[in-house]
């Protein structure tokens, strides 16, 4: 199982400060705008494992209408492997989270994100919720994130292997 190299010195995490910055510089603090610095960032870490984040992933479910997650992270077999859904800063991040999940939303690995806090859940139970204003701890949650592997997957890339 590959590990995600990430620091708090990388490009890709002064990167996203830098744009969160400038969007407050800006006075832009609307979920559309901020979302983007974390789209970046989970790209670029989803580049190291082959997976690809594909934006506003469609969940299908029986007799309703497909839910739109901000992004999932995919992998060469098109196997969903996390999932992302911004929020800005003046929503009640878990009063969303209640929300989401009331609807249908996974709840194997999603995190949970605004710009000053990340909330992640793997196996539908609540693993970290950090202030990401302070890279490690972003960087912490990134990794989390991003190197958890459901048994199923772990069985299947020992199998692969």
């Amino acid at each position: 199982m590959p590990n995600l190299s990430l620091k708090p010195t990388h490009k890709p995490i002064k990167t996203y400060y830098a744009a969160l910055e400038q969007y407050a510089k800006l006075g832009v603090n609307h979920e559309g705008a901020v979302q983007t610095a974390f789209q970046q960032l989970l790209e670029s870490c989803g580049q190291q494992l082959k997976w690809t984040l594909i934006p506003q992933y469609a969940i299908k479910r029986p007799k309703k209408q497909p839910i739109r997650i901000d992004g999932a992270l995919v992998d060469d077999y098109n196997l969903a492997r996390a999932y992302w859904e911004a929020k800005d800063s003046q929503d009640d991040l878990k009063k969303e989270i209640k929300k989401k999940f009331a609807v249908g939303y996974p709840k194997d690995n999603i995190i949970f994100q605004q710009p000053n806090r990340a909330i992640l859940y793997q196996d539908g139970k609540l693993v970290m919720d950090e202030d990401i204003t302070k890279p490690q701890m972003l960087v912490d949650v990134v990794r989390q994130f991003f190197e958890y592997r459901p048994p199923a997957i772990e069985q299947w890339e020992k199998a692969v292997d």
